[in-house]
């Protein structure tokens, strides 16, 4: 194929080869100039590089433009939730602190006692603390090795509270540390709270024994309760074996 600078010496030649009207050689010299000539030439250079310089700034927009867009993009989604209606789902307000939980209402016909709001003395005379306060209980007089007792009082007030007991006994058996604790009233006291909820249950003659036994170091911790004449008691027994101790005390107890 031909290229266009010898198409244009063609043009040039054909005057000497063919008779031709010069009016009409002119005007085709003219558009051959415009069409194959170095201006036409030179036109097609300046459009190739306006062209390449258009090209050139879409491609620097794009990959300017592009990446800003696409972090924008990222940035939306991060923070806003995917909602399918086009909607912004509004974000959950904070919700308060809870409360803390309320100390425990005391029963309807007793005070609850923290122990705390409590003061001990000991007791030498057992008697004598029942004769001063109008009281009527029974403790261990009898088949201890060693026993000591303490008063509770409100400190608020001075008021009598409840009676413990501490005594060792000891039989052919082995040995049992004892601790017998005594509340004339309705009120209810943190001291006991260990003895809530008993399931196990046995009678001794006429009495209602609700307990329960565990284990802690090869020893046996029996706790039980019941009530007799007006009186709640409170027993806890640790000592090797558990069989007939739980009768064996209570019925020391009231002998």
């Amino acid at each position: 194929m031909r290229k266009e600078k010898d198409i244009f010496e063609l043009i040039k030649q054909y005057p000497e080869q063919t008779e031709t009207n010069d009016a009409a050689l002119q005007e085709a010299k003219s558009l051959a100039r415009k069409r194959y000539g170095r201006q036409a030439q030179l036109r097609r250079r300046r459009w190739l590089m306006r062209f390449a310089s258009v090209a050139v700034s879409c491609v620097l927009v794009f990959a300017i433009v592009l990446p800003i867009s696409l972090l924008f993009s990222h940035n939306q989604m991060t923070e806003l939730p995917n909602d399918p209606s086009g909607s912004v789902e509004p974000q959950p307000e904070p919700q308060p602190e809870p409360e803390p939980e309320p100390e425990p209402e005391p029963p309807s016909d007793g005070i609850f006692f923290l122990t705390e709001d409590l003061t001990v003395s000991p007791v030498s005379d057992t008697e004598r603390l029942q004769a001063e306060n109008g009281l009527s209980f029974a403790y261990f007089t009898e088949g201890a090795l060693q026993t000591s007792a303490e008063a509770y009082y409100v400190s608020e007030d001075r008021s009598y509270a409840y009676f413990m007991q501490y005594s060792f006994f000891i039989d052919e058996f082995g040995f049992d540390t004892v601790n017998l604790g005594v509340v004339s009233s309705n009120n209810t006291f943190e001291a006991f709270d260990a003895y809530a909820g008993l399931t196990e249950e046995l009678w001794v003659d006429d009495v209602h024994v609700l307990y329960s036994v565990s284990y802690a170091d090869s020893m046996a911790q029996i706790r039980c309760t019941f009530q007799e004449n007006g009186n709640h008691y409170f027993l806890e027994i640790r000592g090797a074996g558990t069989e007939g101790v739980i009768e064996k005390y209570v019925t020391l107890l009231f002998s």
